[in-house]
């Protein structure tokens, strides 16, 4: 989801012009993609077996999920996701020499 949500950015030469902007571009996918995990997971979570303790617990837990899903994995789909940004420009950009 949040690859069709930035992949026209990351193709248009004009609003993407160098392959830095791209990786940044790549960069920001993976933390949407994190921002759209997190609430929908801990409906998940709330739904079949946490239990919340108080009203701040429903702020708290999709806060705590993201925080410790990028300290678990997410900084290497982060690195990741940078260079698939920066690989899929320079195939928009120049095809032949991808």
């Amino acid at each position: 989801m949040a690859g069709v949500i930035t992949g026209r950015r990351l193709l248009d030469g004009a609003r993407t012009t160098t392959p830095w902007q791209a990786g940044l571009v790549g960069a920001g996918t993976s933390l949407l993609a994190l921002i759209l995990f997190a609430p929908p997971f801990a409906v998940f979570l709330f739904a079949t077996d946490v239990h919340p303790a108080a009203p701040v617990s429903y702020v708290a837990i999709p806060v705590l999920i993201a925080v410790f899903a990028f300290l678990g994995d997410f900084w290497v789909l982060l690195i990741v996701s940078i260079g698939v940004g920066w690989a899929l420009y320079r195939a928009a950009v120049n095809p032949f020499r991808a």
